[in-house]
Parts: structure tokens; C-alpha cells; sequence
């Protein structure tokens, strides 16, 4: 094996899942929920700038819904979203990290992450995986990809990206 093998899109997982990791293993709830965002953001984005927490939320969603098509992809994305705002308030110091409402964060962490990322994983695939080379820009509309697709299987979910498009 060489180590100084560098394949993007694994240690991009691998990224991830380390920051997931130590996210249920931190003792304080404020710290797992930033972690769990952390771990999101290393999987999801691809040098976006604007609007982050709607990228990563429907990025997200998108994942999310393949693996629990039961839900609905809003569903998938609001959640995400009400993790990513906690994240937000606690490190922007508009909530405390004593706050009750941060322990939902660390539920909906639990739930939302290993979903995302094992959807992930499943869709980069062996050949992803393997990859030693892959560009920003083709990941991003790769990205692009799986969210229109996870739009099509919500039966004609109204969302903000379909409504982009038209």
C-alpha cells in the first residue's frame, strides 16, 4: 500500500467519519453538534461560498432520502438545516452551549451523518473511491446531480433547487 497515494473522494470519507467519530465521542453536547456539521461540510462541499447551510442541507437531504425514502427530502432537509443553524448559533455565540436546545442537535447528528455518509459512500462507489484525481467543479455538479435526482424521487416535492431550474 502506498501511503502517499492521494485519492480525493477517500479521504474525503475518511475525513468525515473521523470528525463523526470524535463527535460521539465528545462529552459536550455543543462540541459533538459542531462536529457532526464538521463532518458534513468535509464530505459535501466543494468550495461553495454562499449560502452554505443551503448547500449542505440539501446535499444532504439528497443522501439522506435515498437511503430512507419513507421520509420526505424535506424532511431530510430541515433537519439538516436545524442542525446546521445550531452549529451556526453556538459558534456564532447566539446560543449557549448549556442550552437544552442543543442536545437535539446531538440527536439529529446521531441520525443525520452515518445516513449521509453511507449514501455517500454507496453512490462514490469503488471507482469513485479509487479515484486520484477528481476536480472540484466535477464533484460539485456530480453533487448537482444526485440532489435533481433526489428531487425526481420525491414525486414532484416542490423545492427551491426544482424551482431554480425552471
Amino acid at each position: 500500500q502506498n501511503r502517499d497515494l492521494v485519492r480525493p473522494i477517500t479521504q474525503r470519507f475518511l475525513d468525515a467519519i473521523s470528525w463523526f467519530g470524535e463527535g460521539v465521542r465528545e462529552p459536550s453536547d455543543a462540541a459533538s453538534v459542531v462536529k457532526f456539521v464538521t463532518a458534513l461540510e468535509r464530505l459535501l462541499m466543494t468550495q461553495e461560498h454562499d449560502d452554505i447551510a443551503k448547500v449542505v442541507s440539501e446535499r444532504c437531504g439528497a443522501f439522506c432520502l435515498v437511503m430512507d425514502v419513507d421520509a420526505s427530502l424535506e424532511r431530510w432537509r430541515c433537519d439538516t438545516r436545524r442542525l446546521y443553524d445550531l452549529r451556526s448559533r453556538l459558534v456564532h455565540g447566539d446560543l449557549s452551549p448549556a442550552s437544552k436546545e442543543v442536545r437535539e442537535g446531538v440527536r439529529l447528528g446521531i441520525e443525520i451523518v452515518p445516513l449521509a455518509t453511507l449514501s455517500a459512500l454507496a453512490h462514490f462507489g469503488e471507482h469513485g473511491l479509487r479515484a486520484e484525481r477528481v476536480p472540484t467543479g466535477r464533484l460539485a455538479k456530480w453533487f448537482d446531480a444526485i440532489v435533481e435526482q433526489s428531487e425526481q424521487l420525491s414525486d414532484g416535492e416542490p423545492t427551491a433547487s426544482a424551482a431554480r431550474t425552471r
